[in-house]
């Protein structure tokens, strides 16, 4: 595996912390959307909320970051299923915001930070299968 690749899914994932991710109907996205849902999203993650399921995807996409290496079936499997669960997103539904005090606001705008969160876990998962294929070619 070319090991850019793994560089540049963390590193798409870690900007992605950085930069506006949704839009709402109680405001703007904002600068570190991201980071704050990565942090605190796991407690949403278990209400009725279609949108916040998609948190999942970090753990999936964490396990299949550091599996690449030595178990790149099992990372594939991962990354896979962690694209599947990201994608919960795009369903859209309310989600919890923080502005002076705790509520909730309907999902308006996908941005740049959720698209470069999920092409993390599409890159993982390319990183995934060509190491799948080198351990192949080994094997020979």
């Amino acid at each position: 595996m070319k090991k850019y690749l793994w560089i540049s899914s963390l590193s798409l994932f870690v900007l992605a912390c950085f930069l506006p991710v949704y839009g709402t109907s109680q405001g703007p996205a904002e600068f570190g959307q991201g980071l704050f849902m990565f942090v605190l999203g796991w407690m949403e993650a278990f209400s009725e909320n279609g949108a916040v399921l998609s948190w999942f995807a970090n753990p999936f996409f964490i396990i299949a970051l550091c599996t690449t290496k030595k178990f790149p079936v099992t990372s594939v499997f991962f990354a896979a299923f962690a694209i599947l669960t990201a994608l919960c997103f795009l369903k859209g539904g309310k989600i919890l915001l923080v502005l002076g005090s705790l509520h909730y606001g309907y999902l308006t705008q996908i941005r740049i930070g959720y698209w470069l969160w999920l092409g993390s876990m599409v890159v993982i998962l390319f990183a995934s299968i060509f190491k799948m294929i080198e351990r192949k070619k080994e094997m020979k």
